[in-house]
């Protein structure tokens, strides 16, 4: 198979991508792709978002450092407001009145060790084999401490957890409001916080065959490569229908 059709069709409330073998093949029938708006460009094909922009809105200049070099610092992502912690609904006022609890489908905490017949095995061949790559991806001290094995207390876990306020996204303690800042990210896992944001999206047909005014497609032709791919996987998995990296 070289070649696949691409329809879209709505199903209730949602819109699909369905790829289909044939032009005439029943569309629900084909492997589908939830259509899913752009975060970056959400009125269509729109320019990426501008430094200077996340640099007004992120962060504020510091002062007196220097005379040359403008150095900025990045903002609290937490809003300045009074002690309203008893007003917001946090998950543990949902526990104690009784809607949600711990051992539900909603709040189960996974995370316990298990054994998988072959992984130490495994682990240490690529530690010694990819110990440089590793290294230089500063990732091998994490892949040596899956190794192990190390205690918790699920008790503290669930007491920071019922901590969390849905409404505000961020977790309300007694040493005040706290939250996962952006520059925490960059610092923990070395994501970048400038630049263009990645932004995975699922087009329209429209989007997906629209041309700019040069006649130029604005999704890569390379992306009908990808749809043949994943519609040959697909079909391929059988009864689990379900495409993996492995």
């Amino acid at each position: 198979m070289d070649k696949v059709h691409v329809v879209e069709f709505n199903e209730g409330s949602r819109s699909y991508l369905s790829l289909v073998d044939q032009e005439d093949d029943n569309p629900k029938t084909g492997t589908r792709l939830q259509i899913r708006q752009s975060l970056r460009r959400p009125n269509g094909m729109q320019t990426s978002i501008c430094k200077q922009n996340f640099r007004s809105h992120m962060s504020v200049e510091i002062a007196n450092v220097s005379d040359t070099t403008k150095v900025y610092k990045l903002q609290d992502t937490l809003q300045s407001r009074p002690a309203t912690d008893n007003l917001l609904p946090l998950l543990g006022h949902s526990i104690i009145e009784g809607s949600v609890r711990w051992g539900s489908a909603v709040l189960k905490m996974y995370g316990e060790s298990c054994f998988i017949l072959g992984y130490r095995e495994w682990t240490e061949d690529v530690l010694c084999h990819s110990r440089e790559n590793l290294k230089s991806a500063l990732i091998y001290n994490v892949v040596y401490a899956s190794l192990y094995s190390y205690d918790k207390n699920s008790h503290i876990l669930r007491a920071l957890c019922e901590s969390w306020c849905p409404t505000t996204n961020t977790l309300h303690t007694m040493a005040g409001e706290w939250s996962i800042s952006l520059w925490d990210l960059h610092r923990l896992g070395g994501l970048p916080i400038y630049g263009e944001i990645y932004d995975e999206i699922v087009p329209h047909f429209a989007t997906l065959t629209a041309t700019n005014e040069d006649n130029k497609q604005y999704i890569s032709k390379a992306c009908e490569h990808l749809f043949v791919a994943y519609h040959c996987l697909y079909k391929e998995s059988g009864s689990r229908k379900e495409v993996s990296a492995k």
